[in-house]
């Protein structure tokens, strides 16, 4: 699927029309069939790992966490190439897998943001943004106070402003800001959470009714934190 420039590539689609099943395999050994599996569809679509902008990283449980983490740096080597990520727990995938991949992709120069001395600091192997053309994709920002680093509160409504406040500083940091975020998305683990999320978007200037605001259930977020937002901006003319 193309838009705007991005091509997504869904890995549970890939295992699903090669006919493959991991599942007799452990999860490094999946993730590794899996990527082989997409590196061949990225080249023969004239691209490699470096054309991939952002990912949905979709864990059966977080304690694959670090399996995943290791095999990404295996496959994009070098830091100032890592894609934005958000990584959740769900289970809705094909072929036995126990995890599932939601690349989005471009052939066009992207710029990637890794400075990690600001705001929500990468706990993994990320970029905080990407820039493609006039867009600027974020990775999904948890409540983590930017300067301890560490979870704020339990408090819905001031883990959203915590969320909006370290994406606002991610965007600033890649020349736009959170006025000019034109699609959000909010992963929850518990949606009765929502309109307490969609009160605290209005009350920072932020109209459900004009900007598209998508809700995803999750299983879990990392460190078992309820909720995880990222966004899509446009810079400046």
């Amino acid at each position: 699927m193309i838009q705007n420039a991005i091509e997504i590539i869904d890995t549970a689609e890939l295992l699903y029309a090669a006919g493959m099943d991991v599942s007799d395999l452990s999860i490094e050994d999946q993730i590794d069939a899996v990527f082989d599996l997409t590196e061949k569809v990225l080249n023969e679509k004239g691209m490699d790992f470096r054309s991939v902008v952002a990912i949905e990283a979709q864990m059966e449980t977080m304690k694959d966490r670090a399996a995943l983490n290791a095999k990404q740096k295996e496959r994009w080597t070098d830091p100032a190439d890592y894609p934005c990520r958000a990584i959740i727990t769900k289970k809705c995938w094909k072929g036995g897998a126990r995890f599932r991949l939601i690349m989005s992709c471009t052939k066009e120069a992207r710029t990637l943001v890794n400075d990690a001395t600001k705001g929500h600091i990468p706990t993994g192997p990320f970029s905080r943004t990407a820039i493609v053309g006039n867009r600027v994709y974020g990775s999904g920002v948890r409540a983590i106070d930017p300067k301890t680093q560490k979870l704020i509160s339990t408090d819905m409504g001031e883990c959203t402003k915590c969320c909006l406040n370290n994406l606002d500083i991610n965007m600033k940091e890649s020349g736009t800001s959170l006025d000019r975020v034109y699609s959000y998305l909010v992963y929850l683990t518990d949606l009765s959470n929502m309109d307490t999320v969609l009160n605290v978007f209005r009350e920072c200037g932020i109209a459900p009714e004009t900007t598209p605001i998508a809700f995803e259930k999750v299983e879990e977020l990392n460190e078992a934190n309820e909720i995880e937002i990222s966004g899509i901006a446009y810079l400046p003319e």
